[in-house]
């Protein structure tokens, strides 16, 4: 693991595929080969390593989390959100799961849902700076910059030294063209 964290790839995968060599179907060896191939961008040889897991005594979210990245990476959007609403149907008042799937919508080009999984993200978390973030974002692409200063100029009230609200709230300025408070 200490290769893995030291991202030593090729290192840690040596170690994790002698570790399957000795037992083929350990669950934490796949998890962490897994973890070794998305870190090499190899993210079909991840997916593969973790749907063999069968081992129920895993962390399934865990699992689970690192397929959502390793589909996403490998630009598998629909798989990512398939496992995803999984994840949110066992953790339906999760606000993290909400922003996840509502960024993987916005990539999918599914606006409303996108728009829809960060709001119930927010409303379950005030505190889901992402969610914030991606809200201002989508008001600023789609053309509704005053609505996107209005809505991060309060959020930073809330949060006045988070510099993701800073950067999106000046990207937000910057498009109105108004330089001095960019």
């Amino acid at each position: 693991l200490a290769y893995l964290q030291l991202k030593k790839t090729s290192k840690a995968e040596y170690y994790f595929e002698k570790v399957l060599k000795m037992n083929p179907s350990s669950s934490e060896g796949l998890t962490n080969f897994a973890r070794t191939k998305m870190q090499s961008g190899n993210y079909q040889l991840a997916i593969d390593a973790l749907l063999s897991i069968e081992d129920k005594n895993i962390n399934p979210v865990r699992v689970k989390l690192l397929l959502i990245d390793s589909y996403q990476q490998s630009k598998q959007i629909k798989k990512a959100i398939t496992v995803n609403k999984e994840l949110l149907a066992e953790f339906p008042n999760d606000s993290f799961f909400h922003q996840r799937i509502g960024a993987l919508y916005g990539l999918n080009n599914e606006l409303a849902l996108a728009r829809s999984s960060f709001n119930k993200a927010l409303t379950l978390d005030e505190n889901n700076i992402l969610a914030i973030v991606h809200l201002g974002r989508m008001d600023n692409i789609s053309g509704k910059t005053e609505s996107a200063l209005k809505f991060l100029q309060s959020k930073l009230n809330l949060f006045p030294k988070n510099t993701f609200i800073m950067a999106q709230l000046s990207d937000s300025y910057l498009t109105s063209k108004d330089f001095n408070n960019c």
